[in-house]
């Protein structure tokens, strides 16, 4: 079973989708020059991109895969709907001072429920922005919390 070049690519991302893509049809593909090229981008693209190689025998599918269409078909789930505008402030203002986890702990996207319906969330949350933060850090966090609850359900 001899590799051969199956094409090759500007980029190390489109090199991985490409592999990737290959991988879900069955078809064993490796990215040559990877590691190197992750490093020294500019002298990779100069080699002539990054080579992606398959088994000899796969080459003809691993052509058609490649010049093949994108499919049109809907997707079977409706994508995530949009975050309330009380979580995404949160999230944002949480993204500012802690950085993007401690956002996604606040909103904790798919789940359907807001923070307020889950208290273990909330503490987590509480305890990450009082030990990375501070207290003062977590004052923010909350008076955000405190202004969003009023604007979202006036008394």
């Amino acid at each position: 079973m001899a590799l051969v070049e199956a094409a090759r690519f500007h980029t190390l991302s489109e090199a991985h989708v490409a592999a990737s893509v290959l991988r879900s049809a069955g078809i064993v593909a490796s990215i040559a020059d990877a590691h190197y090229g992750s490093v020294f981008w500019t002298e990779q693209r100069a080699l002539g991109g990054y080579r992606l190689s398959v088994a000899d025998e796969d080459l003809a599918d691993t052509i058609d895969i490649l010049r093949a269409p994108p499919l049109d078909e809907p997707l079977d789930e409706p994508l995530d709907e949009p975050l309330p505008t009380g979580n995404r402030i949160v999230a944002g203002a949480l993204a500012l001072t802690l950085g993007p986890a401690a956002g996604w702990l606040a909103t904790r996207r798919g789940a359907g429920t807001s923070l307020s319906d889950r208290p273990l969330e909330a503490l987590k949350a509480m305890l990450l922005v009082a030990g990375a933060g501070g207290l003062a850090v977590a004052g923010v966090y909350f008076a955000v919390r405190i202004l969003v609850e009023l604007l979202t359900n006036p008394p």
